[in-house]
């Protein structure tokens, strides 16, 4: 017979290998591929949420923070490469 504090032993188990470093990489690789699926558009939404067992709000919430980030991402290089005096874009998009 299991006992109370067996149970809860278990549970802290798990808690703990939710709170580890391995975990929370491979719940970002999940979210990144989830993301970039439904960036590509090549399957609904509903088929990807079903696909990775996720609800398709984070689906769409994930989408949205990765094209977020990427722009910020892209901003961010551009203003580090370029020189202080430089414009951000070249003599030709002008």
């Amino acid at each position: 017979m299991k006992t109370f504090a067996h149970n809860c032993d278990k549970y802290k188990q798990i808690a703990k290998f939710s709170e580890s470093d391995a975990a929370q990489k491979y719940y970002s690789r999940v979210k990144s591929k989830v993301a970039l699926e439904a960036i590509k558009e090549q399957t609904t939404i509903n088929e990807i949420a079903t696909k990775y067992q996720v609800h398709p709000n984070h689906v769409c919430t994930w989408k949205k923070e990765l094209l977020d980030e990427s722009e910020k991402l892209i901003t961010d290089k551009i203003k580090k490469d370029a020189k202080p005096n430089e414009v951000l874009f070249p003599q030709r998009y002008q």
